[in-house]
């Protein structure tokens, strides 16, 4: 599941609080307090989230930051497609795939 960022958290908060403020005027109910509640807690999970991405950012050092690139450079990808290996056969010089049983050329056997 993705991660919902500070700055959503920020501009839906005040959306809600925007509409239902709007709303409530037009209507003269008192009914929209609960998005204005709701959205004052959004405003504020944003916040938290956005100072809590600030301190963790000055936090990392570069040095954590290149041994990070370097083991993902290490990493290799599974799906990545491995070099068949190449012999040449004893008998006629033709060049075959490892995994071949015999000569694709003179059929001589190889194991």
């Amino acid at each position: 599941m993705a991660k919902i960022g500070g700055l959503w958290f920020l501009l839906l908060g005040i959306a809600m609080i925007w509409f239902s403020l709007f709303i409530q005027s037009k209507n003269d109910s008192a009914k929209m307090s609960l998005f204005i509640i709701v959205g004052s807690v959004f405003i504020m999970i944003g916040t938290f989230k956005l100072i809590k991405k600030i301190i963790l950012k000055d936090i990392k050092t570069p040095v954590q930051n290149q041994q990070r690139s370097q083991n993902q450079s290490q990493q290799q990808n599974p799906f990545q497609r491995q070099q068949p290996q190449i012999i040449r056969c004893p008998n006629c010089g033709a060049r075959n795939y490892a995994t071949n049983p015999f000569c694709s050329y003179c059929k001589m056997r190889f194991r």
